[in-house]
């Protein structure tokens, strides 16, 4: 008899626990109404869900579920931040690059200064070739125009009268000497041009580190992207402490 008992209120203790443990779910319809459930409600199928206690305490929240067109936005917006953490992470390590390289700006003036040097170097250099070509060509050219003059003018009154018309060729071996010339000629001025571009991106760029490692010692967050006018495009995160 007392086993039996013991029973009873084990199994009453039971049913005690799972009444007080049950839990209730909410939602409001498209017209206002407000449905509640000990188990999911029919009319709750597409709405917000709040779960609560048998006390009417907030549980949990339960969205609902996306549209096509919000599944649709939520993969596009997830892809953009994949893309954004990319770039911030890209830029991150940049940043901790530049400011482990410099510690001050006049630092990246020193450098920038000894690569402009190189640079212009090499162009004092381009400028003495091309100065001797020019002198070169010149020479060329003088020769070619005696040769002809020389060629256009007869001997003789008769020879004059049977001269032809055409223009007199210049020998083989002197043309050959004016187009090598000249193809150096060119060869060099699009050097000298690639060389100035050179000059101007090295200057941009280091003008770029400069202002960027300016920025970061201001407090910028490293990591941060900004646009080609040095807007902030995309703010880093703050530091996890």
């Amino acid at each position: 008899m007392a086993f039996s008992r013991l029973i009873a209120l084990v199994l009453l203790s039971a049913a005690t626990a799972a009444s007080a443990q049950s839990t209730l779910f909410r939602c409001v319809d498209e017209k206002g109404v407000t449905h509640y459930g000990e188990t999911m409600p029919a009319a709750c199928a597409k709405k917000d869900v709040t779960e609560l206690s048998k006390q009417g305490r907030t549980l949990r929240k339960l969205d609902a579920p996306l549209t096509p067109e919000q599944q649709k936005a939520k993969v596009e917006a997830d892809a953009k931040q994949r893309e954004n953490d990319k770039k911030v992470a890209q830029q991150k390590q940049k940043d901790l690059a530049l400011l482990g390289t410099y510690g001050a700006e006049r630092e990246i003036d020193l450098i920038r200064d000894k690569d402009v040097l190189q640079l212009d170097q090499r162009k004092r250099f381009l400028d003495a070739r091309i100065a001797d070509v020019e002198a070169r060509l010149e020479k060329v050219t003088n020769q070619m125009e005696f040769y002809i003059a020389g060629r256009r003018k007869p001997a003789k009154e008769k020879d004059a009268k049977e001269a032809k018309t055409t223009e007199p060729q210049v020998p083989a071996q002197l043309q050959a000497d004016f187009d090598r010339v000249t193809n150096d000629r060119t060869n060099l001025q699009q050097e000298i041009a690639r060389l100035e571009v050179d000059r101007r991106a090295v200057v941009a760029r280091y003008e770029t580190e400069k202002d960027r490692f300016r920025r970061l010692k201001r407090g910028m967050r490293v990591g941060t992207v900004l646009d080609e006018q040095g807007n902030v495009l995309i703010e880093a995160p703050i530091p996890k402490r």
